[in-house]
């Protein structure tokens, strides 16, 4: 048995004390469990004496960017491999995808790409595609045709929800894909990409 500052040996009962405070992380169907009675009451009040409740990743993108360059230079550290770098697209793809397996997803993810990389310093949006599956939301690929038809998908969607993203501003936009303006618009074209939404601000 463990409680603050001190460690119960079942066999025994003999104290063990320690200064630490134990943690415990749980995924949200905790709360349920303990309504149905499948954790005990006793461990349940000690884990809430302070709880800090972690909203998914889908709900606070903002953090993407700076939780995939630290697990990318830890994994790479890992490795032992020189710290590689994400580009902008690849970085804004990352950032939109809707993550269910939340920060351990993310970092799997970095690890085979990392793992998959021939060489060079730079992680850009063709070495994510070889591990990610594009198969919902606003980046959901359509099953079916060439591998050229799956990628004018992709692309075309892609760019709508960047666009989207920042409101029709088509300089925004093209800043995070890492791209030109004039080599978006002749996307857009191309792909037959409307500019949505214009904020007019």
């Amino acid at each position: 048995m463990l409680r603050d500052r001190e460690a119960l040996l079942v066999e025994t009962g003999e104290p063990i004390a320690f200064d630490v405070r134990p943690m415990a992380g749980v995924d949200p169907g905790f709360d349920r469990a303990v309504q149905e009675g499948r954790v005990r009451d006793d461990l349940f009040r000690r884990l809430s004496v302070i709880r800090i409740d972690m909203p998914p990743l889908r709900d606070r993108r903002e953090d993407i960017p700076a939780l995939a360059n630290y697990y990318l230079r830890e994994i790479c550290a890992q490795l032992r491999v020189p710290p590689k770098t994400v580009s902008r697209a690849a970085l804004s793809l990352i950032s939109a995808l809707p993550w269910p397996g939340n920060a351990v997803e993310l970092r799997s993810l970095l690890e085979a790409v990392v793992n998959g990389l021939q060489g060079g310093r730079g992680i850009g949006l063709e070495d994510l595609l070889a591990h990610v599956r594009l198969d919902g939301g606003s980046v959901g690929l359509a099953g079916g045709g060439t591998l050229k038809q799956a990628r004018a998908r992709f692309e075309r969607e892609y760019i709508a929800n960047i666009l989207e993203q920042h409101h029709g501003r088509i300089s925004d936009a093209a800043k995070a894909l890492g791209i030109q303006r004039t080599n978006l618009y002749w996307k857009m074209r191309s792909l037959r990409v409307g500019q949505g939404r214009r904020d007019p601000s």
